[in-house]
């Protein structure tokens, strides 16, 4: 039974997140619905829909320019960056992934939880960390993901 509920979530998923590539870019992020509930995670803890809940923010990277920064030089300061972010659960195991807008905003609804956000990478640079985070009911938690550009 229980396989079978981990096939229909990660079917669930892809779906979905293949719903949400097709979205035209000027969308303000691509939305991945919550994990469904699981043995662990009893139905009465999703969040109700007058009470929804998940994460939003920004990607950026930087340093954008070489050398010490300047407080005169604005064109040197962090950029939005366009990322895709792997939601995984306590365990590392990837519940959903998103990509950011191409200013690097995103607002994805999720279930309450604590979650890892795992900034995608296919290289040494640009690398971003993985950040930790608790969605907590009827709240959207705020996040600025920063990638290293790798300038120095």
């Amino acid at each position: 039974m229980t396989n079978r509920r981990n096939r229909f979530l990660a079917l669930s998923l892809s779906l979905a997140f293949l719903c949400a590539c097709s979205q035209a870019t000027t969308s303000p992020a691509t939305q991945v619905p919550g994990p469904g509930p699981t043995e662990s995670t009893p139905q009465e803890t999703q969040a109700a829909p007058d009470e929804e809940s998940g994460i939003e923010g920004q990607v950026l990277i930087g340093p954008a320019c070489p050398g010490p920064e300047s407080p005169v030089q604005d064109d040197c300061a962090d950029k939005p960056y366009q990322a895709v972010i792997q939601i995984l659960d306590q365990n590392n195991q990837r519940l959903a992934e998103f990509q950011t807008d191409v200013q690097g905003r995103f607002k994805v609804p999720i279930e309450p939880g604590r979650y890892i956000l795992h900034p995608v990478t296919s290289g040494r640079f640009p690398t971003a960390a993985d950040q930790e985070i608790e969605v907590k009911s009827g709240e959207y938690t705020r996040v600025t993901i920063t990638f290293d550009s790798g300038i120095r």
